[in-house]
């Protein structure tokens, strides 16, 4: 039996590592492909143990006609036969253990899954208070395990429904059979009630000033740049043309969520997480394809996609989006507090995802990112505080400073998974250097429910008829 413990990545510094080629699954799956190269040793290893049991059976004949030389080579045969009996059955013992291992750790990861969901929950109707028995914030984990228990206590989070209504909405939503687990199910559920101004609306796109930068390509310098984003008057994208190794290579950087009235003109505001969370970010995933373009961006173009908090959910839906594939190579995502352990990428995606195990953001949708090849989840661990006299937001965990920073541990770490991470972001934009930076300005189509009606005509006075 292989040791699960002895497979998993050793901690280094603040920095906790799952996926990639040092993840476990990854290593488990090269450890059965070589079991399928023990199976085709041990087949041929029967093939010879059953034919030296028919030289054996001739052999015998020969004891009569020369008694010595006979019985030597039949205790030979089976001398012969018992070495390779012991040989294909320590195989056979190897490739057990390995298949036995596996089949352990696909085990745990389903009960770890499904664990937040069947596990107890408290009652929902009487108001956040006396169910969420979390200290704000939450940890990561402590979010994840709600969202997934209870996946209604995210919408009352983000979109602040009372209890009581909250609790009628599920109510509503198990009966239609669908999973508790559904956060994303749940969004819509609620965007989609009566009187609601959260439903997703057509985003357009307007290519704004450009200029020349000197960028630092580490995933350190473009979470910088995602800082710098922070304080636009209004919401952009950032798409900066680099000279990659395969040639032109354009990088989009998404903001996270902005202040404001919740379903109005910016679509990074409040209603974006319901657009990302709930909708794939369809509507913002249109007008960043038009960004591209509007920055000179042809078909088939090499992308790499990096967001924070919201923005984070957007870049990682271009990974699921067909039409936004369809016309650009998206090569890579990276993301910092995001909750975007529910969206798989195409294998030929690779991604890296920054969380703080202080943060409760990304456990908002319930589900930790997939251990996979092309996936690397790098969880901060450091504790961290707000500064005395500022605002504490989200969290002291949720601060993009505080992922930048812990990005710029990244280069310096010898995990094999963050070092083939890098290298997969360093062959599509390189090291950085001078590139072209445009700034492109998204807004949401205003809702016709919230227009003001036309004004009333004014009729004539009755005095001044006739005259």
């Amino acid at each position: 039996m292989v040791d699960l413990a002895e497979l998993e990545p050793e901690k280094v510094g603040q920095l906790q590592i799952r996926g990639g080629v040092g993840g476990i699954r990854f290593q488990l799956e090269e450890l059965l492909a070589g079991v399928q190269g023990l199976d085709a040793v041990v087949a041929e290893l029967r093939e010879t143990e059953t034919r030296l049991h028919g030289a054996m059976g001739s052999l015998f004949a020969y004891q009569l006609d020369t008694p010595a030389t006979g019985s030597d080579a039949v205790i030979a045969a089976r001398q012969a036969l018992s070495c390779i009996e012991a040989i294909r059955c320590g195989l056979e013992d190897i490739s057990g253990g390995i298949r036995a291992a596996h089949d352990d750790y696909v085990y745990n990861e389903a009960v770890a899954a499904i664990q937040p969901v069947v596990g107890p929950s408290s009652p929902l109707w009487e108001g956040p208070g006396d169910w969420i028995p979390l200290t704000w914030p939450p940890s990561r984990d402590a979010m994840e395990s709600l969202a997934g228990r209870v996946p209604v206590a995210l919408s009352l989070l983000l979109l602040g429904l009372p209890g009581k209504e909250a609790g009628l909405m599920l109510a509503a939503h198990v009966a239609a059979g669908r999973s508790l687990a559904d956060v994303r199910g749940l969004v819509r559920l609620i965007a989609e009630s009566p009187g609601s101004t959260l439903r997703p609306r057509p985003v357009t796109a307007s290519a704004g000033e450009y200029e020349q930068i000197s960028l630092d390509a580490t995933p350190a310098g473009l979470l910088e740049r995602a800082r710098q984003l922070e304080g636009e008057p209004q919401a952009v994208v950032e798409v900066i043309k680099v000279e990659g190794k395969g040639g032109p290579a354009y990088i989009v950087i998404i903001p996270g969520t902005r202040s404001g009235d919740a379903g109005g003109a910016d679509p990074f505001d409040a209603a974006g997480i319901v657009d990302g969370l709930g909708y794939g970010s369809a509507d913002t995933v249109r007008a960043i394809r038009d960004g591209l373009r509007e920055a000179g961006a042809a078909k088939g173009s090499d992308v790499v996609a990096v967001g924070y908090s919201q923005g984070g959910i957007h870049a990682m839906n271009l990974a699921r989006n067909n039409a936004f594939l369809d016309e650009f190579s998206l090569k890579y995502v990276l993301t910092a507090g995001s909750p975007v352990g529910a969206v798989e990428a195409p294998p030929s995606i690779s991604s890296l995802h920054l969380e703080h195990r202080q943060d409760w953001v990304p456990g908002s949708d319930g589900m930790p990112g997939a251990d996979a090849r092309n996936r690397v989840t790098v969880t901060l661990t450091d504790p961290v505080e707000t500064p005395e006299g500022e605002d504490s937001g989200l969290g002291p965990g949720h601060s993009l400073e505080n992922y930048r920073d812990g990005a710029g541990e990244l280069p310096g770490s010898p995990d094999p998974s963050v070092a083939e991470s890098l290298g997969i972001l360093g062959g599509v934009v390189g090291v950085g250097g001078l590139a072209t930076a445009t700034k492109v300005r998204l807004a949401r189509e205003p809702d016709p429910a919230r227009q003001p009606p036309p004004p009333t005509p004014k009729r004539p006075s009755p005095g001044l008829q006739g005259r």
